[in-house]
């Protein structure tokens, strides 16, 4: 069950977005640096 809750600067919902944005960002500074 996907319930909607608010989560006030939870450590862990910090560290998934965080780590998140680092995965993101390193795929595509791979697929840039491919690319070029």
């Amino acid at each position: 069950a996907c319930q909607t809750r608010q989560y006030r600067f939870s450590p862990w919902a910090t560290t998934v977005t965080f780590a998140a944005v680092l995965s993101i960002a390193f795929v595509a500074g791979v697929i840039y640096a491919v690319a070029l």
